[in-house]
C-alpha cells in the first residue's frame, strides 16, 4: 500500500466519522490525490467546500490541517 492508499485509508475509516462527530453539518470528508493532495470536507445543507491542502502531512498533521477548517 503506498503513502496516498493509506492516507485515502485513513480519511475514509478514521478522520470522516471523526470531523462528522465534531461536527453534525458535515456531509462527507474525501480524500484525493490528483492535481495535488486535498481533503475535501462538503456540508449538508449549505451545499458549501472546503479544500485542504494535505500534501506532504503525516497522517497526525493531515488530521489537525482538516480539524482547524471545521
Amino acid at each position: 500500500m503506498n503513502e496516498y492508499q493509506k492516507k485515502q485509508e485513513f480519511v475514509e475509516k478514521y478522520l470522516e466519522p471523526l470531523v462528522k462527530a465534531a461536527d453534525f453539518s458535515v456531509e462527507s470528508v474525501v480524500y484525493t490525490s490528483d492535481n495535488g493532495e486535498y481533503v475535501t470536507i462538503r456540508y449538508r445543507k449549505s451545499k458549501n467546500e472546503i479544500r485542504v491542502c494535505v500534501g506532504g502531512d503525516s497522517l497526525a498533521a493531515l488530521t489537525r490541517d482538516v480539524m482547524k477548517k471545521i
